[in-house]
């Protein structure tokens, strides 16, 4: 067999993981299996294995990827808010929802849902200007995670979301 080049050993790694975040969006993270993952990416165990040891791995991948896309200046914060009012910003919420609820009795999942947590808060901490221990971090964080629980039950959020969390990082209250 052909060696394939990075960018396809790439473009690979980016189908396993949008294949995952559909099936653990939609079935949760114990419910989903290997095989679940590879009917999704239309590639063999093999294939998925080739780049993750397991469905850990791939959860950590996942969130590497949500956690260096930038997220924690202002702007990036309220993108990921308008993201989150998009049909796919509800699955990457349902998808959260799954994983946080995992989280619960999965010590490696506790552990990269810990890790995510933290750097959310960090991020909000950042983009408002706040130290990451003070309670307007804190606030800011329950704030955008309640929001994303929302959506991820379906329910549709304010479309000046943007606007008010503008305003509470930039320690205003609501507009």
């Amino acid at each position: 067999m052909p060696k394939l080049t990075d960018d396809a050993m790439r473009a690979r790694r980016e189908s396993i993981l949008a294949a995952a975040r559909a099936c653990f969006a939609r079935k949760g993270f114990h419910a989903t299996t290997i095989a679940d993952v590879c009917r999704e990416s239309g590639l063999s165990a093999g294939g998925i294995y080739t780049h993750f040891a397991d469905k850990h791995e791939i959860v950590a991948a996942i969130g590497r990827d949500a956690t260096t896309s930038g997220e924690g200046a202002e702007g990036d914060w309220l993108a990921r808010l308008a993201h989150l009012q998009s049909p796919a910003g509800q699955v990457d919420a349902r998808l959260d929802l799954h994983l946080w609820s995992g989280a619960l009795t999965d010590p490696v999942l506790h552990d990269q849902v810990s890790h995510a947590f933290d750097a959310a808060r960090a991020g909000l901490a950042a983009a408002s200007g706040t130290d990451v221990d003070g309670g307007h971090a804190a606030l800011l964080e329950a704030v955008v995670l309640g929001l994303e629980v929302q959506r991820a039950l379906g329910r549709a959020l304010p479309e000046d979301l943007p606007a008010r969390l503008r305003a509470l990082l930039a320690g205003e209250g609501t507009p």
